[in-house]
């Protein structure tokens, strides 16, 4: 298989998405705010971009158009959507 996947967000989760696509023969192209993340992924093969809107941008590519695109980011506890919920 191969195409184009954009991930945003190449923590744990994401970063094992993004290896496991490039694997799967997808060029990834990918962002993290975390220097650390950006590393590794750049290691097993994503290409990194500079801002989620630059991976964003890519699915409009008609040289590279994303095929796939994943986001996995925190989710934080406390937003008032999660306390509408809980109450």
């Amino acid at each position: 298989m191969s195409g184009t996947a954009g991930v945003i967000g190449l923590g744990i989760m994401g970063g094992a998405m993004a290896r496991h696509l490039v694997k799967a023969g997808f060029t990834v192209h990918g962002f993290d705010p975390s220097a650390d993340a950006v590393e590794a992924a750049r290691g097993d093969g994503v290409e990194t971009l500079a801002s989620a809107a630059a991976v964003a941008e890519k699915r409009g590519s008609l040289s590279a158009p994303c095929q796939i695109r994943w986001r996995s980011a925190p989710w934080q506890r406390k937003s008032p959507r999660h306390q509408r919920r809980a109450a």
